[in-house]
């Protein structure tokens, strides 16, 4: 009986994954699609996103900040945006 040989193969190269997208950069967009009915609702604020959820809304920025820090999300997790016509970029705040 002659033993059946399986040809030397290597394993299906493995693509490297997708760079993955931070909270921040999920709330951004979130934050650039809700700005038309946000300058109908609530021009003149502050609106806070993390991770692509709308967290609240204050008439001060840091507020909003400290308070998404103290509910355990991270800086990079958080944007917090002025509701105003042309407003996307970001926004620096921070309680340091």
């Amino acid at each position: 009986m002659s033993a059946i040989r399986t040809p030397n193969t290597l394993p299906a190269p493995v693509a490297p994954s997708p760079p993955t997208e931070t909270g921040a950069e999920v709330s951004a967009r979130a934050f650039a699609r809700d700005l038309p009915d946000l300058l109908q609702s609530h021009a003149g604020q502050w609106v806070a996103y993390a991770n692509g959820e709308r967290r609240g809304f204050a008439a001060r920025q840091t507020p909003l900040y400290v308070a998404l820090v103290e509910q355990g999300y991270a800086e990079d997790e958080i944007v917090v945006r002025f509701v105003a016509p042309d407003e996307g970029g970001p926004v620096e705040c921070s309680p340091r």
